[in-house]
């Protein structure tokens, strides 16, 4: 079926558009790298990643990767449409925002640069947050050190994760009590996302709602949210659409040396750590 995965051919759609106007060839795929967590497409020139979601299913999503293994050595537009066309589940979405991440690498230099796009950069992170905020992240991390940025500045501070949060909490058990940390902390499973979502002055969403596709009810439920945002490296692409998806924020990054990224495949494991010195953040906002 064509272009079953429909709002990620939009979001194609966007890239290509800002690729043709300033003038940057999509460029040849190289290499697709499958890691623990992450699917990777690079170029000669840049580099993609999307947030698979499948720790517990890498083989399969090792062996399904292997499949477009026809498409390295074409351009990335080849590899795309192979793509789009396919299912709309998490493999083939994870694999498509790497692709379109690859081909907008380098945008966030373009926005710098003009002020006819349609996102400036913002010099520090979550400077919209106030002080009587309350903050709800969807998808627990710690991207950039967020957590302690977010938390300074604002009242509350509360986690949705479909995962056990529990895992994220460490338990200090004396003779006469129990703590738990972080202490600071509201964590919640995704069944209380009616509850805590409308409440909530700021609404940041991890990328990996790219992959999963929950983004859209997500930002429905946002209805009395002042900012909604979204972070990680998946999100980078989205910011050739902030307004059209419903987002006034991006807090993403994008790999800035191949080599880097090769030598943390190499040599780092199934997790694939990029260095800090490799990988490059940016804070962009809608203005339009």
């Amino acid at each position: 079926m064509m272009n079953e995965i429909k709002d990620l051919s939009r979001l194609q759609d966007l890239t290509n558009e800002y690729a043709s106007k300033h003038h940057i060839k999509p460029g040849i795929v190289r290499c697709l790298i499958c890691t623990e967590q992450w699917i990777i497409v690079t170029t000669d020139e840049s580099a993609g990643m999307g947030f698979h979601l499948c720790t517990d299913h890498y083989a399969e999503i090792e062996k399904r990767l292997r499949e477009f293994q026809p498409f390295t050595g074409k351009p990335i537009s080849h590899l795309l449409k192979k793509v789009l066309e396919g299912e709309n589940d998490i493999f083939h979405r994870a694999l498509a925002m790497a692709a379109i991440n690859c081909v907008a690498c380098h945008f966030d230099d373009i926005f710098q640069e003009s002020c006819l796009n349609p996102c400036k950069f913002m010099t520090e992170p979550f400077s919209f947050l106030q002080s009587d905020d309350v903050v709800t992240v969807v998808g627990h991390g710690n991207y950039g050190g967020m957590i302690d940025k977010i938390y300074e500045k604002c009242r509350e501070y509360h986690v949705i994760e479909k995962k056990d949060f529990h895992c994220f909490q460490n338990y200090i058990i004396g003779e006469k009590q129990e703590k738990i940390y972080p202490d600071h902390i509201f964590f919640h499973d995704n069944t209380e996302e009616d509850m805590v979502i409308p409440k909530s002055d700021i609404v940041i969403l991890t990328g990996s709602t790219l992959v999963n596709d929950t983004y859209s009810e997500l930002i429905r439920k946002a209805v009395n949210a002042r900012i909604i945002a979204m972070f990680g490296p998946t999100a980078q692409g989205a910011i050739c659409c902030l307004k059209e998806i419903g987002l006034n924020y991006v807090y993403s990054g994008r790999i800035s040396s191949l080599n880097g990224l090769y030598q943390a495949v190499m040599h780092r494991g199934r997790s694939c750590s990029v260095q800090r010195k490799d990988y490059m953040k940016f804070y962009m906002q809608n203005i339009n």
